[in-house]
């Protein structure tokens, strides 16, 4: 058997381990999930060692066939952004680490935003201030718990707790440094201005290392714990979206990346960092060599189908009279039967404005022309096409080059349908690719690993030769003309709505 690497995700809600060949094959696969704990109403915290017991236990269960555990020489890793985990000297938590759900520094996020200086971070970090990050994270723990912010030896965030667990030593990456609002993003340097605000020192963060070098070897520990060899080598990996990035084939200047989970994000890849871009979109480096990331974030638009299943989803009976709800794949069938349009009926997503500074204040989606001759399944119909006309809004907005190119990527949950991927190639009128391996954060990071151990010369190398592409959907040219008139009335119509809202 050829060398084996392990891509791990420790993602929000669980994490996901695969073990993975040079010719990009998937071996095996391992999931766990751990719990996020909300003792207040904008407190979202999670138990750090939860992360890592997770990290172990998949990796355990990945590597049951003696086989697979014999041939692992690297572990590749990709996570959450943005959640804080002070540790001491020994590198033990101090606390549950406020992940970036956590919304405890307002006042610190207006204090700091009083003194003009969201503008300063954005230019320097690439994201937009931010209550739910480390900087203010860490500010919050010197105004609030001041004896654990003395007895912090670092402050960590997920992906270098887990690279500390896993090697005993401190390093991160630049795409996940960046989501800290610490790093200097054009120099990768820790950036003095902005540690002086929040009261820390360099020496209090960990090494910055480029993604696809090596961090080290596995720790004694962490060896026994595991049960691999002394030679496998732990590789710098990057902010999940930027794995996920990786792992879809979306390294190549003005790639395009709709990732589509609870929340949908799209990722386009750039040559260098838009100083025309406001601070509604985040920048990054991506994990990709010399090339640069952005991310809009379009909210939670992927619950929008998980809501119509828990109200609206038809119950079904066995024949031995034992019931449940309708699955999304027959959700799919059954709206794919309804016409461009859903018989008249629209949906407009406004549950997170992002990137419509009025449509910030909604927080609400509206359906509208709903009449008595409507069902469950032209509501279904009509709220995936209102979050393909929210897509296209972004595409319009920040990457109109897509519409040039002809073609984007679409990963994650939604990328599964069998009709919301039509619907979206429909509504922008290009070609949309689905990738072959739906895990594409965790075989992202095995590519990164792959790249530190000459499977190929470089990260980019690695995506084009071990990404592949299952379904490819192509615009219908009739439902193209269709949903160009209903785009210009949903345009028309947003506004209204948001007025209406509003005032």
């Amino acid at each position: 058997m050829n060398e084996l690497i392990l891509g791990v995700d420790i993602g929000t809600t669980g994490t996901k381990t695969i073990v993975v060949n040079p010719e990009g094959e998937i071996l095996a696969i391992a999931y766990k999930g751990y719990p996020t704990y909300t003792l207040h109403n904008t407190w979202a915290e999670q138990d750090a060692m939860d992360w890592w017991d997770a990290v172990v236990a998949t990796i355990r269960e990945c590597i049951r066939d003696e086989e697979i555990r014999k041939n692992i020489v690297g572990i590749g890793l990709s996570s959450q952004g943005g959640s804080l985990v002070p540790v001491d000297d020994h590198g033990k938590p101090l606390r549950k680490s406020i992940t970036w759900m956590d919304q405890r520094a307002s006042a610190q996020y207006e204090e700091l935003r009083k003194k003009n200086l969201d503008d300063y971070v954005y230019r320097t970090t690439g994201w937009k201030l931010g209550s739910g990050l480390n900087a203010l994270q860490i500010l919050w723990l010197r105004e609030n718990e001041p004896d654990l912010f003395r007895r912090t030896y670092k402050f960590l965030s997920t992906i270098d707790f887990i690279a500390y667990k896993l090697t005993g030593e401190f390093a991160i990456d630049p795409s996940s440094a960046g989501i800290t609002q610490l790093m200097n993003i054009h120099q990768k340097k820790w950036d003095s201005d902005i540690m002086d605000r929040v009261g820390i020192r360099e020496d209090k963060l960990p090494l910055l290392m480029d993604s696809g070098n090596v961090i080290g070897k596995l720790s004694e520990t962490a060896r026994e714990e595991l049960g691999l060899a002394e030679n496998v080598i732990v590789v710098a990996g990057a902010h999940d979206q930027y794995c996920s990035a990786t792992g879809a084939g979306v390294v190549g200047t003005e790639d395009i990346l709709l990732a589509t989970g609870s929340a949908w994000v799209v990722l386009g890849v750039s040559d260098s960092y838009k100083e025309e871009f406001h601070d509604h979109i985040a920048q990054s480096r991506h994990a990709a060599e010399e090339k640069w990331g952005t991310l809009v974030s379009m909210g939670p638009n992927g619950r929008v189908m998980e809501w119509f299943k828990d109200n609206l989803g038809k119950e079904v009976v066995n024949n031995d009279g034992s019931k449940y709800v309708e699955e999304f794949g027959q959700i799919d069938g059954k709206a794919a039967e309804k016409p461009p349009g859903a018989n008249g009926l629209m949906f407009y997503p406004s549950f997170s404005g992002v990137y419509y500074i009025d449509k910030a204040k909604l927080n609400k989606g509206t359906i509208l022309g709903l009449a008595f001759n409507h069902d469950r399944y032209d509501i279904a119909r009509a709220l995936m096409e209102g979050v393909a006309f929210d897509v296209r809004s972004v595409i319009e907005i920040f990457y109109p080059q897509t519409f040039k190119k002809g073609t984007l990527v679409m990963a994650g949950g939604a990328a599964q349908s069998i009709l919301w991927p039509q619907i979206i190639a429909d509504v922008m009128g290009v070609l949309i690719n689905i990738p072959k391996v739906k895990h594409t954060s965790c075989l992202g990071a095995a590519i990164i690993a792959g790249k530190a151990l000459k499977w190929f010369p470089t990260i980019i190398e690695g995506s084009r030769r071990l990404v592949s592409y299952i379904d490819t959907y192509e615009a219908n040219p009739d439902n193209v003309e269709k949903y160009q008139q209903l785009f210009t009335q949903y345009k028309k119509q947003l506004k209204l709505i948001t007025e209406c809202y509003i005032n």
